[in-house]
């Protein structure tokens, strides 16, 4: 079986959750007689064969929706992979282009597979017929052999030097919820009683750079603990958590925070630390290794009764073959998979359409007509794309109208008897205007300069209009949207 995971782009190669997820599964996929090619979703449209099963990760534009059109009609299992909650907030309209690519995702999809049991719940919970598999990130080495004489060194050194070696690692920020550094500066504080029983922490920070900005940098500055801030690399990270006795993950109760994996907590235990967790208990599933107050983890020091220890090996190995070896996932994800089978025919006749919304993607635009999926625009469309056909004037009183471009002209229901008329150039095509009233003047609406309340209150109710009235002249329509404001558009297809 061929497997195509499409991911956003060739520098998500680079990135962790590249590295964690999907670099590691190749080779034991090649030994079980598959093949996994990792493909950037521009690259997608050039290839041949994508394979039985076509995976979509963090592609979220509308060039995703329109490959899974097109392999679902190719009767090719289509995927979803899911790492981030951009799409239970329902209330926040911050989210809507993401619940609305969700929904529309999610009608394409035959699988989804999430990263983790919270994920899957939310898959669940949208669309309960589709098949949901929870694939952990696994763990890169999980040291067994090396484990006792690693650990037994770190305690040795916190022991005589009376300090604690702490690491933070990961992305710092998010353009959308509070995480990352500002859970470490909000919860630091916990650290502050062990200096009166004569501890030191020495904290070394591993973040991007994107996320050091002035802000962040002062409430990193007030924690009470020294405090090193170096910039993420693989590298970087292995070489600190191997050097660290301690890592601290704190999470907030934001839905988004609280689906987040197990990878950071796993990543920290394979490399000996000791771990000590605040805030939501995420990683609640490995709580026999794990410290919740900073403490406790000295008295067991001191003690040496570490969570993390020689004596614990047992319970160790048996948790991280149970949430984080990659041979056992694999084998459970193809498990999942050849459990599918191959799926039904899909169902044929009808036309497709793009039909974008107040912003949208030029590429998605190309992929559409380069698979012979109508490109249509809304009124609120950017005009500088050529579309097959253009909808303006205003739906609430009755004046949306239709231009279809010449070359479309041929795809038109036989039958059609409404009256057309010779339009006009636009960007150098020819469109004609399709039952538009004798009275009205053959022109543009301008929606260039209209307010953002005015747009708003105009947006949802023109994607029905739009496919009523293709379906008018072309027959039935699977209509696909694009939409990519950040702005709250909300086309009626949310998730």
């Amino acid at each position: 079986m061929k497997f195509t995971f499409v991911i956003p782009s060739r520098e998500f190669l680079a990135s962790a959750g590249a590295r964690i997820r999907y670099l590691r599964m190749v080779t034991l996929m090649e030994e079980a007689g598959h093949t996994l090619d990792l493909v950037p979703i521009a690259d997608f449209g050039n290839l041949r064969d994508p394979g039985e099963v076509v995976v979509f990760s963090k592609c979220f534009d509308a060039r995703a929706i329109v490959f899974a059109a097109q392999c679902q009609a190719q009767n090719r299992l289509v995927g979803v992979d899911l790492f981030d909650d951009y799409f239970s907030q329902s209330n926040d309209s911050r989210m809507t282009m993401y619940r609305t690519w969700l929904a529309q995702m999610l009608d394409r999809a035959h699988l989804a597979i999430c990263s983790t049991p919270r994920m899957a719940e939310l898959v669940a919970s949208l669309r309960p017929q589709i098949p949901v598999h929870v694939f952990n990130d696994p763990a890169s080495d999980l040291r067994l052999n090396a484990m006792p004489e690693l650990l037994a060194g770190k305690r040795e050194q916190a022991l005589q030097e009376r300090r604690i070696k702490l690491g933070w690692f990961g992305i710092g920020d998010n353009p959308f919820f509070s995480v990352g550094l500002e859970d470490l500066t909000a919860f630091g504080a916990r650290f502050a009683c062990l200096a009166t029983r004569g501890w030191t922490i020495d904290c070394t920070v591993l973040t991007n750079a994107r996320a050091l900005d002035a802000d962040r940098l002062a409430a990193i500055g007030n924690l009470p603990f020294r405090v090193q801030v170096e910039l993420w690399t693989e590298k970087a990270e292995t070489e600190l958590l191997l050097d660290s006795f301690c890592c601290f993950l704190p999470v907030n109760a934001q839905p988004f925070s609280i689906a987040k994996s197990l990878n950071r907590a796993i990543s920290a235990l394979t490399a000996g630390c000791q771990v000590v967790w605040a805030g939501y208990p995420l990683y609640n599933r490995i709580d026999d290794l794990l410290y919740a107050d900073p403490a406790e983890l000295v008295n067991d020091l001191e003690q040496g009764t570490l969570r993390l220890s020689a004596r614990s090996l047992g319970r160790y190995a048996q948790l991280m073959e149970e949430l984080a070896s990659i041979e056992v996932e694999v084998t459970r994800l193809l498990t999942f998979v050849e459990g599918l089978g191959r799926p039904a025919a899909s169902e044929g006749g009808k036309v497709r359409a793009l039909v974008h919304g107040h912003q949208t993607v030029g590429d998605a635009h190309k992929a559409a007509r380069k698979l012979g999926i109508l490109s249509v625009a809304t009124p609120f469309a950017p005009p500088t794309l050529t579309y097959d056909v253009i909808f303006t004037g205003h739906p609430a009183d009755g004046g949306l109208l239709m231009l279809i471009a010449e070359p479309v002209r041929e795809r038109l229901l036989p039958d059609t008897s409404v009256p057309i008329r010779f339009f006009g150039e636009i960007n150098k095509t020819r469109y004609v205007a399709v039952d538009w009233p004798q009275d009205t003047p053959l022109a543009m609406k301008d929606w260039s300069s209209a307010s953002l309340p005015d747009l708003l209150a105009a947006y949802r109710g023109i994607f029905p209009a739009v496919h009523r009235r293709l379906e008018a002249v072309f027959g039935p329509v699977e209509m696909m949207i694009s939409e990519s404001s950040k702005l709250p558009f909300d086309p009626g297809a949310s998730a």
